[in-house]
């Protein structure tokens, strides 16, 4: 920080006074290309969390958490989730970030990495209806990991792993709401209201998604519903996003959540491309066997080809996802109570009553020639969403 700020722009204000802005980004989480988008004012605002002390890198104990190859890949004791959260593997110039355990209670992104480390093997499971029965099986384990290494380096991170351990959604605070400039800087806010621990991992997540060249965040919910792709609005992202092994590709909800601050905020705000990839339900006897699938396409697809496209896999399925844009988002109020029970992927006609709560009373489908309803939510929570509407692209 101290070096950075003594590298000064070299913009005139009239005000002499005024704060010199430092020309690169002084943090390392922090891209250049979002330092040198950012207003006067949001720079401002960000230093003077920076120079008060209220940000800190929180990257300690990097030796503890970093495995790298070849040695450490050679034995058998990398327990990834249980006391390991972070590995890297591989020496390609290509670096990709995939992302398990942001929410505690969905471990089947941390299950399909562990096989995956177990096997040394990618799976070959290539559709959206992939079963465990499939992934119990070793000839659909195929293509060694290790072929990867002299294209990608490959970093598995575990975003929170003592949520993991109590099977909860977060200890303090929704990690999946941290990743925004503001929250990530404000340590007193976070000490005030004690979310201390869901902060630091925040910003180890962000350091390690400004480094990447691309994002897959694992997640699973609470309805019966087969993969879904939740890609940023990045045209990268959405075009990968429809070569993965999934039902549905909804585009723009990722960014819709009300409060922002998702992995993939803050990989948009850092220009990296990524995709969120919702396996199913939390307890589904596949949802395991579809995240394994999920991620060893994606690091199938990310060995470019040499005109830097996408290499898709020549035994990639025929079922084509259908694709969606998420239109809008309701909250959840005082008194919400659904009308009745909605099916993810529900088409409701516009104006097909749908929920109640205290504040509005009825609310109705609100969107011209209707909509389908996404991650209708199970557990209601005051403030938080509880639906995503979508229309077919």
């Amino acid at each position: 920080v101290n070096e950075a700020m003594h590298s000064f722009s070299e913009e005139e204000t009239d005000d002499a006074k005024s704060i010199q802005l430092p020309a690169f980004s002084p943090v390392s989480w922090l891209r250049q290309e979002a330092w040198a988008s950012m207003s006067r004012h949001e720079k401002e605002t960000f230093l003077e969390h920076i120079t008060s002390g209220n940000f800190q890198s929180d990257r300690q104990d990097v030796h503890d958490r970093y495995y790298a190859t070849p040695a450490r890949f050679s034995q058998d004791d990398i327990d990834f989730g249980n006391g390991v959260d972070r590995v890297v593997l591989g020496r390609g110039p290509r670096r990709v970030l995939i992302l398990s355990g942001i929410h505690g209670n969905e471990p089947c992104g941390v299950e399909a990495v562990k096989m995956i480390l177990q096997k040394r093997k990618l799976f070959s499971g290539n559709n959206a209806n992939v079963t465990s029965e499939e992934l119990s099986q070793e000839e659909n384990w195929i293509d060694k990991l290790e072929m990867l290494f002299d294209s990608l380096t490959i970093e598995f991170m575990l975003g929170n792993p003592t949520a993991l351990r109590q099977n909860r959604r977060f200890i303090q605070r929704n990690l999946n709401r941290l990743f925004d400039i503001n929250t990530l800087c404000d340590s007193d806010l976070a000490d005030q209201e004690g979310y201390r621990y869901e902060l630091h991992r925040a910003r180890l997540i962000t350091e390690s998604i400004r480094h990447a060249d691309f994002v897959l965040d694992i997640h699973s919910c609470s309805s019966d519903v087969g993969s879904f792709a939740l890609p940023s609005s990045l045209d990268l992202s959405e075009l990968l996003a429809e070569h993965l092994p999934v039902k549905y590709v909804i585009e723009s909800l990722v960014h819709a959540c009300l409060d922002g601050g998702t992995t993939l905020d803050a990989a948009l705000w850092n220009d990296v491309p990524g995709v969120c990839v919702e396996c199913g339900q939390h307890t589904h006897k596949d949802v395991v066997s579809r995240a394994a699938a999920v991620i060893s396409s994606f690091l199938r697809l990310q060995v470019l080809q040499e005109d830097g496209a996408f290499a898709t896999p020549s035994s990639q399925s025929s079922e084509t996802p259908i694709t969606m844009v998420c239109t809008n988002v309701e909250r959840v109020s005082t008194g919400f109570q659904w009308l009745k029970k909605f099916p993810e992927f529900h088409f409701v006609a516009e104006e097909e009553p749908v929920f109640r709560d205290a504040e509005r009373g009825v609310v109705k489908c609100p969107v011209e020639g209707g909509a389908f309803i996404v991650m209708p939510t199970a557990q209601p929570v005051i403030g938080e969403e509880a639906l995503f509407w979508a229309s077919a692209k």
